[in-house]
């Protein structure tokens, strides 16, 4: 089952695109378990990619598989078999010889999937980056967190979205969407932003010792990417001094759509995969990737390890 999470991690990170395979013609084959709804989206997403192959669907609805195939058919691609008839169908799924990952989006309550619970991983990108961070620190049972792209709320520090960027210009604690955030975090708008007592590098580093790998976007200035890029120098901070540098990695780049990838990165996203998902000890995740090499990220941390172990006085610990 560990071909299962590293398939289900990257699908749902990767856009369309060859990313999966150096060549086409050497597709990767998923299987899928579970194609209601939620599972014929991730079916839909996997057929609009060139590298990709559907290798089979199981399901215990009649109806939702009828669904499915009707997908594959209008993308033009070949059937793949089909288990269905009753809630162990799944079991001659895994029978198959030529499955490199399997999808799954199901729960069953008789007979539940023997998933390897000490290789799993969480993604999302955007407010589901935000979501991905809260899930990855605050269950210990995930091995590798992946956030893409979250913005505020997110990795980036709400002190130094407010310190370095116009206001209202980055999704900040005073125009962030209170749909995801409680309404008592208004009372932190403006300068009162000082008086939170905590911010999101503090997130990031819950997420330790597990691995976390989180990214930025400069396409979209709304991002916050310099707080961001802040905010992750503090958060491997804690991961080094621990020891455990390797586990936490950020990717900033630009270029492409939000919540996209370039082909540059995909390796990165590779290595962390192949070393929390698959043991891969030799996979290289030592990642410092940002586009702000002048920007003096200590100013926010330089007090750290210090005697007094805190901020001597407020105005030296601002920009």
């Amino acid at each position: 089952m560990q071909n299962t999470a590293l398939a289900a991690a990257a699908a749902g990170f990767l856009p369309a695109g060859n990313l999966f395979a150096a060549n086409v013609d050497k597709k990767i084959r998923l299987a899928f378990i579970g194609v209601g709804l939620r599972g014929q989206g991730h079916l839909n997403n996997a057929l609009l990619r060139p590298d990709t192959e559907i290798a089979a669907i199981c399901d215990v609805d009649d109806r939702m598989l009828d669904m499915a195939t009707a997908l594959i058919k209008k993308a033009g691609k070949p059937l793949p078999p089909v288990f269905k008839g009753d809630p162990y169908a799944y079991r001659r799924l895994l029978d198959l010889k030529n499955i490199d990952g399997i999808i799954i989006a199901s729960k069953q309550a008789i007979n539940p999937l023997p998933i390897d619970v000490s290789h799993l991983a969480v993604t999302g990108c955007s407010y589901a980056g935000k979501m991905a961070l809260f899930a990855g620190a605050f269950d210990e049972r995930i091995a590798l967190t992946v956030a893409q792209e979250n913005g505020g709320g997110g990795q980036p520090s709400w002190r130094v979205s407010h310190d370095i960027e116009a206001l209202r210009a980055v999704e900040s604690i005073d125009v962030t969407d209170y749909n995801w955030f409680g309404s008592q975090m208004r009372q932190f708008n403006g300068n009162n932003i000082y008086k939170l007592p905590e911010d999101h590098h503090e997130l990031a580093a819950m997420i330790a010792p597990r691995a976390l790998l989180q990214t930025g976007n400069t396409n979209f200035y709304w991002l916050s990417n310099g707080s961001n890029y802040v905010s992750s120098r503090a958060t491997q901070r804690v991961y080094n001094q621990f020891g455990i540098g390797d586990r936490f990695g950020f990717y900033i780049d630009g270029g492409h759509p939000h919540c996209g990838t370039l082909a540059a990165e995909a390796p990165v996203i590779g290595a962390y995969l192949d070393k929390f998902l698959l043991d891969d000890a030799t996979a290289n995740t030592d990642v410092e990737v940002t586009p702000y090499p002048n920007l003096d990220y200590s100013r926010w941390t330089w007090w750290w390890g210090t005697a007094a172990g805190r901020c001597p006085r407020p105005s030296a610990c601002r920009p």
